[in-house]
C-alpha cells in the first residue's frame, strides 16, 4: 500500500512484557496516526499493521499524539525563552546607556554638567528582574521542594505521653535504692497522718 512505511510486526515488549519504544515502534506508531488522520478505523488499522486487536492501534495512536504535544511544548518553551532573552537584552541595553534629566526647556544641568537620571535604570533592573523571574518559572527552578507533615490527634499526645511517664517510673524504679526512699517516702507519709 502506498505511504505504508511499517512492514511486518514489530516487536513492543521486552522481557517482562512492558511496552519499549525504539525507532521501529516510533514508526508504527506514527504510521497508525497518520492512517487515523485518513479516517481509519482502529480495528482496520489494526489487522492492517498486524495488531493483536484494536487496542494496540489505539494505545499506538496514543503514544505518537503525546509525542507530539511534547514536541510542541519544548518547542513553546523555546520560542519564550528565546522572546525573554530579546526583551532582556533591551533592558540591558537601557540599564547601561546614559539618561540625563530634563524638563520642558530642554537637558538639565548642574553648571556645565548634565544631571544624570538613574529612572531609566531602576525601570530597566526591575523589568529585568521580573524578565528572570519568568524564565525561572518557564525553567521550573521554583518547583515546590517535598515536605513532610505530620498531624497527631489529641488521644495521640495523650498515649505518647502515658507511655513516657510509664518508662520514667519505669527506670525510677529499677534505680539502685529507690525502693528504699520510697517506702520510707510511703512510711513517712503514713506516720504524719
Amino acid at each position: 500500500m502506498p505511504g505504508k512505511s511499517v512492514s511486518g510486526p514489530v516487536q513492543i515488549r521486552d522481557g517482562r512484557g512492558r511496552y519499549t519504544e525504539s525507532p521501529d515502534t516510533a514508526a508504527r506508531d506514527a504510521e497508525v496516526a497518520r492512517l487515523r488522520l485518513r479516517g481509519w478505523s482502529y480495528p482496520k488499522i489494526a489487522a492492517h499493521l498486524g495488531f493483536a486487536d484494536e487496542s494496540g492501534a489505539r494505545y499506538a495512536f496514543e503514544r505518537a499524539a503525546q509525542t507530539l504535544r511534547s514536541e510542541g511544548v519544548e518547542a513553546a518553551l523555546q520560542l519564550a525563552l528565546s522572546r525573554l532573552d530579546e526583551e532582556y537584552h533591551v533592558a540591558l541595553q537601557v540599564l547601561e546607556a546614559n539618561h540625563y534629566a530634563w524638563n520642558e526647556k530642554g537637558l538639565i544641568y548642574n553648571g556645565t554638567e548634565l544631571i544624570r537620571d538613574h529612572t531609566p535604570v531602576l525601570n530597566a533592573l526591575q523589568v529585568m528582574l521580573r524578565i528572570e523571574d519568568q524564565r525561572n518559572k518557564l525553567l521550573g527552578l521554583y518547583a515546590p521542594t517535598k515536605s513532610q507533615v505530620s498531624v497527631f490527634t489529641q488521644d495521640q499526645i495523650d498515649a505518647e505521653i502515658a507511655a513516657l511517664e510509664q518508662e520514667i517510673a519505669e527506670r525510677e524504679a529499677s534505680r539502685p535504692g529507690a525502693r528504699d526512699a520510697g517506702e520510707s517516702a510511703a512510711a513517712a507519709g503514713a506516720a504524719g497522718t
